[in-house]
């Protein structure tokens, strides 16, 4: 009985149908979203400093 009361309350919590959004550009995660520039957030400096070349 634990186990299900468990599983109910985990799958409630994971479950969230209150996040919807028309268009991708509407998405937001603590306010970036899809084509906002990466200058905004992070500094120059450090983006070049971690760049990986992911097809070596």
């Amino acid at each position: 009985m634990k186990k299900l009361i468990f599983f109910v309350f985990f799958l409630g919590l994971n479950l969230q149908f209150f996040v919807q959004a028309d268009d991708i550009k509407e998405f937001e995660i603590e306010g970036m979203s899809i084509g906002d520039s990466a200058l905004n957030f992070i500094k120059k400096d450090y983006l070049l400093a971690h760049k990986q070349d992911w097809f070596q």
